[in-house]
């Protein structure tokens, strides 16, 4: 049925030319000159020609926007999911080196015969054990994005979230909606840092509360610190006001962060990006 809608506007443009048209060959006996009539003519063409044009330069405005909101999309995955990897690697390097040293250190050990080098020695083995412990696998915090409202009392570890939503413009040309960040991990997310990320050609109508424009942020981007994020607890409402680009029938939002516990995310996962779908007024 997308086609349907899509027609939409044709339809409306065509019924009103057509209409026109039927007025005029009404009228037609009552333009009392030939150059009056040519005149009326002309003017009715030019008309119909530059609605249907227009309709036409709209309609490619909103294909383009929706192309490149999904090129956008596809390369922040890409790179998120290629740096993701990258980490993982880097940390499983890093906790084989600690153990090799650790095996070192306990043969060096039963080498030495002071007891205060032993002592010296077992302590550098303590504190290589505990940051190998430190970077090793274990539970991690994971944050998710949701539009407002969603669901969470079916299952706080299984929330169902919103990642899409429908609005309108209000008469400002402007957007509002609110979100919430997750955190539907068994661990606390400690000392997160945040930031908001909306398109490319997109405006803040507002500036969301608790976030802030640092020095030498993009325009579209919006700083936020969050001290934690408890196991199976959500934040506060956020309101989002935002002016899209002309022509915009969709745009992406996501939010990149950082924390003591987090897994890394390199970049606006999929579980931190949410779509704004514009309706048509």
């Amino acid at each position: 049925m997308s086609w349907f809608f899509d027609a939409v506007p044709y339809i409306l443009a065509g019924g009103t030319i057509l209409l026109g048209a039927f007025e005029i060959v009404k009228d037609w006996k009552e333009y009392k000159t030939s150059w009056l009539r040519m005149a009326v003519s002309v003017v009715f063409i030019v008309v119909a020609a530059l609605s249907i044009a227009a309709l036409r330069h709209d309609n490619q405005l909103k294909r383009t926007a929706e192309l490149k909101a999904d090129s956008d999309m596809k390369a922040l995955q890409s790179k998120a999911d290629a740096a993701g990897q990258a980490q993982a690697d880097n940390t499983k390097m890093y906790v084989e080196s600690f153990t090799k040293m650790s095996g070192q250190i306990s043969d060096l050990n039963a080498e030495v015969k002071t007891e205060a080098l032993q002592k010296k020695l077992a302590a550098v083995q303590a504190e290589l054990l505990k940051t190998q412990k430190a970077m090793a696998p274990g539970p991690k915090a994971e944050l998710a994005f949701t539009f407002m409202p969603f669901d969470i009392l079916s299952s706080p570890q299984k929330p169902i979230l919103r990642r899409d939503v429908t609005l309108q413009l209000q008469s400002d040309g402007s957007i509002h909606t609110e979100f919430r960040i997750v955190n539907p991990t068994s661990t606390d997310a400690v000392d997160v840092a945040l930031n908001l990320h909306i398109c490319d050609g997109c405006k803040f109508a507002k500036e969301p509360i608790t976030f802030s424009s640092l020095t030498g942020m993009q325009d579209w981007v919006r700083f936020a610190h969050i001290p934690d994020l408890h196991a199976l607890e959500v934040t506060n409402t956020i309101n989002l006001d935002i002016i899209p680009p002309a022509g915009a029938s969709q745009i992406p939002v996501g939010l990149s962060y950082r924390c003591s516990t987090c897994v890394v995310q390199p970049g606006a996962s999929p579980a931190m990006t949410g779509i704004i779908h514009i309706k048509s007024p």
